[in-house]
């Protein structure tokens, strides 16, 4: 007839964020057990409540109002302030795609954060900077001038060992991810105004993306240039 109650904290550490992983996962479920329930929720409470500060009201269409709050449930959960990692076409929600990240991110996600919390869409251009040495080895690998975002990628953003698709090549003929990368950039200068960073994280990307479509392009005989051999969005209709 008695009730137990137990209480269970785990520390979460990877080699990409950490010199001694699997040391500081444990000190992290240490440092949670020291702090103790209680607090550790009261902690996540807030934080959401702050998350929660900007919503997108529907009047009248109960339904659609629930569908707006369940994807932006979606977003605040696979973002954080800070971050320099973007989110994966399904975010926490599955493992579909296997966590890579898409366009998806450039082209679905992040206008509905930009909207209502830029500081937490920032993390998708901020990921973008982040591998941009690897975007620039990309273009070089196969040819091309600047800077190459595969058309999967993850941790480090190398086309080899993180694109996902080569029979068909989306790896090499989805490029249309780089104008979507472009897009973004320019989307969040508007949307906040910083020329700083526009000048300092933004521009990098912005000179590089038009260095590739520059090297990527082929010159006709009449004097026009068409970019060959790729795919759009549309993935069964790849080779264009």
């Amino acid at each position: 007839g008695t009730t137990y109650t137990f209480e269970k904290y785990v520390g979460v550490d990877t080699a990409l964020t950490s010199r001694a992983p699997a040391e500081d996962a444990r000190e992290a479920a240490h440092r949670a057990a020291r702090r103790g329930w209680g607090r550790i929720f009261a902690a996540n409470e807030t934080a959401w409540r702050e998350a929660w500060s900007a919503d997108v009201l529907v009047p009248g269409d109960r339904r659609l109002q629930g569908w707006l709050r369940s994807t932006q449930y979606g977003l605040l959960a696979s973002t954080r302030r800070g971050s320099s990692d973007s989110i994966a076409p399904a975010g926490l929600t599955s493992d579909n795609y296997a966590g890579m990240i898409f366009w998806d991110a450039e082209t679905w996600m992040f206008p509905g954060l930009l909207a209502t919390r830029p500081e937490l869409a920032r993390s998708v251009v901020e990921y973008r900077y982040r591998t941009r040495d690897a975007a620039r080895a990309n273009a070089e690998k196969y040819g091309h001038r600047g800077l190459f975002y595969p058309w999967t990628s993850a941790s480090r953003g190398r086309i080899d060992s993180e694109c996902q698709s080569w029979d068909p090549p989306h790896c090499l003929t989805q490029n249309h991810l780089q104008g979507d990368v472009s897009l973004t950039v320019w989307q969040y200068y508007l949307a906040t105004g910083d020329r700083d960073w526009l000048a300092a994280r933004g521009w990098p990307l912005l000179k590089g993306i038009a260095e590739f479509w520059q090297s990527r392009a082929t010159a006709n005989a009449d004097g026009s240039y068409s970019i060959e051999n790729v795919a759009g969005p549309d993935e069964y209709s790849n080779g264009v």
